[in-house]
């Protein structure tokens, strides 16, 4: 070898090296906001198609787990074993935590739903795992992107894009964002539906708080497909920098009229339960670009991409996860 192209290759070597050296643990770098509106870069995040979609002539099933390699336009590069292709964003689900890590994730339909009606427990629900993903215990996943166990939360593209929007604002005022519910399978929607039904049936007091101030069973319980079927809905609220929840007008889940943002059906004026902390979240989340509905404080959705029909799959775990431990 020359003695010209070995110091050229010691060169290239010693560049290799420091860009290695330069790389945080787990093998990413934080995205600066010219790049993405994301904290981490969409590269190296798990993506699932929302339906069956083609990968080079290969036919993926809907919640198949690819890799995102970029996001260009209306497409998104994936990567599924060895083949790589291009894949319309709006076809695609982004799993949250893996490029939004530092939002704060409660996903409890996973281990346990806190959902009550009227403060009282409903049958098959409350305390039931409601989704068949992750660990049976804690409902998370090791992730090696994060090098933590964490939960899968898969939301369109372009919905994550208006999450990473409301997080930012939620940070600049000093909160924290807690999500607890957001892509929510069919099946779920409608065990929900009949569990909840069937309580209020049986008890006076669930049937009391679906029917206050003009309210009704319909404005807290989804009969048909909501958004969070859709894959563009959040349940979500906000917790101080020191991780504790500013007073909010009801408990999370809380099915009656006490979860009301507004007076009454067809109201744009705040109830009278509805707190400064919920009046923030409830602005930033209209600044983020988001939708929230008039008879719970914590849902928001994203009316921009009603495209995505009922989905019922179930995220796969990605290829390079580990078993849990548990």
């Amino acid at each position: 070898m020359d003695r010209k192209r070995k110091r050229t290759l010691l060169r290239i070597g010693l560049l290799l090296f420091l860009l290695m050296l330069s790389l945080p643990a787990g093998g990413f770098q934080k995205a600066s906001a010219a790049e993405t509106p994301f904290s981490l870069p969409i590269r190296g995040a798990a993506v699932y198609p929302v339906r069956a979609v083609s990968l080079n002539g290969r036919t993926l099933k809907a919640g198949t787990a690819m890799v995102a390699l970029k996001e260009s336009g209306s497409r998104v590069q994936v990567s599924f074993q060895s083949e790589t292709g291009w894949i319309g964003r709006n076809l695609l689900a982004v799993n949250l935590p893996d490029v939004l890590p530092d939002i704060v994730y409660d996903m409890n339909y996973n281990y346990g739903a806190v959902m009550k009606a009227s403060g009282v427990p409903i049958p098959g629900v409350t305390g039931c795992r409601l989704y068949s993903w992750g660990n049976r215990k804690t409902g998370k996943w090791y992730n090696p992107r994060l090098e933590r166990k964490e939960f899968t939360v898969p939301v369109s593209i372009a919905f994550a894009h208006k999450i990473a929007a409301l997080a930012s604002l939620a940070e600049q005022e000093g909160y924290q964002l807690m999500i607890w519910d957001a892509y929510r399978p069919y099946q779920v929607t409608v065990k929900i539906y009949k569990a909840a039904s069937a309580l209020a049936a049986v008890n006076s007091r669930v049937r009391d708080g679906f029917s206050a101030n003009g309210w009704n069973q319909g404005w807290f319980l989804s009969s048909g497909v909501s958004a969070h079927n859709r894959l563009i809905a959040i349940d979500c609220t906000l917790l101080g920098l020191d991780g504790e929840q500013p007073d909010m007008p009801s408990n999370l889940d809380e099915l009656s009229w006490r979860a009301a943002k507004y007076q009454t059906p067809g109201s744009t004026v705040y109830a009278s339960g509805m707190t400064e902390a919920s009046k923030d979240l409830d602005r930033m989340a209209a600044k983020a670009g988001m939708r929230g509905i008039a008879s719970e404080w914590w849902h928001f959705q994203d009316t921009d991409t009603y495209g995505i029909g009922a989905c019922s799959w179930i995220p796969q775990k990605p290829a390079g996860f580990p078993a849990d431990a548990e």
